[in-house]
């Protein structure tokens, strides 16, 4: 995964990143194309689940017509759930307001990668480059970017639209950040030579405002995400998920939506 995403922003300047902004009519290509691959999920799933129901309730009716199957009370006094391994789960059921309210579950990859990527991005990074480019603010957050992306477990996307939609802002303004190392250095090579040439930091561009707003807002989403997934939604957040209704999340937008 680390050899890929060290040759993901070489790809996108070779290819449609090249020379260009990110433009609304780009962003919005990235979005469909992001929700394109599952659109035939839902359908094929909703088929599997009738019919698995169909055949349940039948297998029900027949056997507790021939007596195999006693009915037994249920006792609603304690719900406990079991973990299987692979994801977190509550173990009680929490009363609020006199009724019962289970807390969301989620899987337990994305709770591993948002608790290790808000602690990534909450401490100075000890990485060899970084130390090499004089510990340069904009290639800390390059760095980190690749991180953030390249660990995300995009295999959950399908089981979620908002998590889909976490992922589709966390991609435009992880893209973004690994695009501004680019132009920072481009004067020193037109096809990206210097984005990672350390020996010439004293010659990259400045880091702008637009690269250090991408990566506060980046490291924002990441931060409620954990809070939202590995802590019951206790604790400090800013708003910007919509794992957790954010007020903030229309601001986050319209930042991407500006990005020149």
């Amino acid at each position: 995964m680390k050899n890929k995403l060290t040759d993901l922003p070489t790809i996108m300047e070779k290819g449609a990143f090249k020379g260009h902004s990110f433009t609304e009519e780009s962003k919005e290509i990235v979005r469909n194309r992001i929700k394109k691959r599952n659109r035939y999920l839902l359908p094929n799933l909703l088929t599997i689940a009738a019919a698995c129901g169909f055949l349940g309730l039948g297998t029900f009716y027949i056997l507790q017509q021939t007596g195999f199957l006693q009915a037994d009370p249920l006792n609603t006094s304690d719900f406990t759930h079991v973990s299987d391994g692979d994801k977190s789960l509550n173990d009680k059921v929490i009363e609020v307001d006199g009724e019962a309210f289970e807390p969301e579950v989620y899987d337990a990859k994305l709770g591993a990668w948002a608790s290790k990527m808000n602690s990534m991005l909450s401490e100075p990074m000890d990485d060899p480059k970084l130390k090499e480019a004089k510990n340069d603010e904009g290639f800390e957050y390059y760095l980190k970017a690749q991180e953030v992306y390249g660990e995300f477990p995009y295999q959950l996307i399908e089981a979620s639209n908002e998590l889909e939609k976490e992922h589709s802002n966390l991609f435009l303004l992880t893209s973004y950040i690994l695009h501004k190392q680019f132009t920072r250095t481009v004067h020193l090579g037109p096809n990206g030579e210097a984005k990672e040439s350390t020996e010439l930091v004293d010659q990259w561009a400045p880091t702008d405002e637009y690269t250090r707003q991408a990566f506060e807002y980046m490291k924002q989403i990441v931060n409620d995400i954990d809070v939202a997934v590995n802590h019951n939604g206790e604790g400090e957040m800013y708003g910007v998920t919509y794992l957790m209704n954010g007020e903030k999340v229309s601001e986050v937008e319209e930042f991407i939506n500006g990005m020149p």
